[in-house]
Protein backbone atom coordinates (compact mmCIF):
# COMPACT_ATOMS: atom_id res chain seq x y z
CA UNK A 1 0.00 0.00 0.00
CA UNK A 2 0.89 3.28 -0.78
CA UNK A 3 1.43 5.82 1.90
CA UNK A 4 -1.67 8.36 2.08
CA UNK A 5 -2.45 10.96 4.48
CA UNK A 6 0.13 12.75 6.80
CA UNK A 7 2.79 9.77 5.78
CA UNK A 8 2.51 10.41 2.14
CA UNK A 9 3.03 13.78 2.97
CA UNK A 10 5.85 13.33 4.94
CA UNK A 11 7.19 10.65 2.39
CA UNK A 12 6.63 13.03 -0.57
CA UNK A 13 8.76 15.85 1.31
CA UNK A 14 11.32 13.14 2.44
CA UNK A 15 11.97 11.98 -1.12
CA UNK A 16 11.73 16.07 -2.78
CA UNK A 17 14.62 17.33 0.16
CA UNK A 18 16.81 13.73 -0.02
CA UNK A 19 17.39 13.86 -3.91
CA UNK A 20 17.52 17.54 -4.18
CA UNK A 21 21.20 17.43 -4.00
CA UNK A 22 21.01 15.01 -7.49
CA UNK A 23 17.89 16.94 -8.70
CA UNK A 24 19.99 20.65 -8.55
CA UNK A 25 22.79 19.03 -10.56
CA UNK A 26 20.72 17.58 -13.33
CA UNK A 27 19.02 21.05 -13.84
CA UNK A 28 22.77 22.14 -14.38
CA UNK A 29 23.12 19.68 -17.09
CA UNK A 30 20.86 20.38 -19.13
CA UNK A 31 19.90 22.97 -21.54
CA UNK A 32 15.61 23.20 -21.97
CA UNK A 33 14.24 24.91 -25.18
CA UNK A 34 10.59 26.30 -26.14
CA UNK A 35 8.54 23.50 -27.44
CA UNK A 36 10.19 20.81 -25.93
CA UNK A 37 9.27 17.48 -24.42
CA UNK A 38 10.11 16.77 -21.38
CA UNK A 39 9.07 12.90 -20.30
CA UNK A 40 10.22 12.82 -16.51
CA UNK A 41 10.44 8.82 -15.23
CA UNK A 42 10.43 8.11 -11.52
CA UNK A 43 9.04 11.86 -10.76
CA UNK A 44 8.71 11.28 -6.88
CA UNK A 45 7.28 13.90 -5.16
CA UNK A 46 6.70 16.02 -8.28
CA UNK A 47 8.95 19.13 -7.79
CA UNK A 48 10.74 18.95 -10.64
CA UNK A 49 8.18 18.84 -12.79
CA UNK A 50 7.24 22.83 -11.32
CA UNK A 51 10.73 23.24 -11.86
CA UNK A 52 10.43 22.35 -15.17
CA UNK A 53 7.26 24.14 -15.80
CA UNK A 54 9.12 27.62 -14.24
CA UNK A 55 11.84 27.43 -16.69
CA UNK A 56 9.91 27.56 -20.35
CA UNK A 57 6.59 28.81 -21.54
CA UNK A 58 5.06 26.21 -24.02
CA UNK A 59 7.26 22.79 -23.18
CA UNK A 60 5.54 19.83 -23.39
CA UNK A 61 5.41 17.92 -19.93
CA UNK A 62 4.41 14.07 -18.59
CA UNK A 63 5.34 12.17 -15.92
CA UNK A 64 5.05 8.74 -14.49
CA UNK A 65 6.20 7.22 -11.27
Amino acid sequence: MRPHGDEGIETIRNMNENHKDISEFAFECININANDKILDIGCGGGVNIEKFLKLVDKTWIDSIN
